[in-house]
């Protein structure tokens, strides 16, 4: 049985294919790409960090998890996120780190609490602050004085006819509840502080050393394992052409292949010897020198 013969760039396009194939099958099975791009995690992690540092809330608690799986911090946070009163306020979720910033009211802190400190090997640290000194006191005060300015303005506004003066009142008594309604904000901000606990949860897949090692173990075993698989697959397939070539020539059939296996000669129609466009060509000139 006759090989089939096949180009030299087809030979090369087939090897680099099957060797990116094997590489790239590899580079999925062993995950080891996630490795190379922990340090990517955390640099997009630090916005989470500021966003914690940077609030004011009374109970401020850090928790830090490691491990090679995320299950057991993942069940709890799709609980914990699931109640009402959550408010998320930041996420990052990717394969080799996690990154969640969360308030939950203080009512409900220690049953929330409780649920995150249940997972194995996870760490915590609780902040305290305290609010600005003599809020309460001051806010009561500033409120007091703008609603008593609020009250003159309009009693002014009464018992005047000019226009200008009007104008005037109107202005400062835009201005009087612009500041009211800031204060007000502020107030409404300082309680959430004081009733809702911010948390700052970072969750690390444990990937060096023996992660590493394991990986790239992982990483050449199914390269290796997918070029030889690969390999014999083409032989497979190489064979499976062969036979159906061999058969289609017992049952007469003649492949392209077949057909053109006798280079530039063709068999005349009678079947006797053969013949080709260049000796037809000579016996043309020959003949054309006789009639000279």
């Amino acid at each position: 049985m006759r090989g089939i013969r096949v180009k030299r760039e087809t030979k090369y396009f087939l090897v680099i294919t099957v060797i990116v194939i094997s590489v790239l099958l590899g580079l999925k099975q062993s995950n080891i790409l996630d490795i190379f791009s922990k340090n990517v995690d955390n640099m997009e992690a630090l916005e989470a960090i500021k966003l914690f540092d940077n609030a004011q809330n009374v109970k401020k608690i850090k928790l830090k998890y490691r491990d090679e799986s995320f299950e057991g911090i993942c069940s709890v946070m799709d609980e914990i996120l699931g109640y009402n009163n959550t408010i998320l306020k930041y996420s990052n979720t990717k394969k080799t780190y996690k990154t969640y910033v969360f308030e939950v009211p203080d009512t409900a802190y220690t049953t929330i609490f409780n649920k995150l400190k249940k997972v194995d090997d996870i760490e915590t640290e609780i902040l305290r602050l305290s609010l600005e000194n003599g809020f309460s006191q001051n806010f009561a005060e500033n409120a007091k004085n703008l609603t008593f300015a609020k009250t003159r303005i309009k009693e002014l506004m009464k018992n005047t006819s000019s226009s200008e003066r009007l104008a005037q009142f109107n202005k400062q008594l835009n201005e009087t509840q612009k500041q009211l309604d800031e204060l007000e904000k502020k107030k409404l901000e300082e309680i959430h502080k004081k009733d809702y606990n911010i948390l700052l949860l970072t969750a690390i897949s444990n990937v060096e050393g023996d992660g590493l090692n394991s990986s790239m173990r992982s990483f050449i075993k199914t390269t290796v394992t997918s070029l030889i698989f690969l390999i014999a697959l083409l032989f497979v397939v190489y064979y499976f052409v062969m036979i159906i070539i061999k058969l289609m020539e017992l049952a007469g059939i003649k492949s392209q292949r077949s057909s053109g296996s006798y280079g530039k000669y063709r068999y005349s129609k009678a079947g006797y010897g053969r013949s080709s466009s260049r000796f037809t060509k000579m016996a043309m000139m020959k003949q054309k020198n006789r009639k000279k």
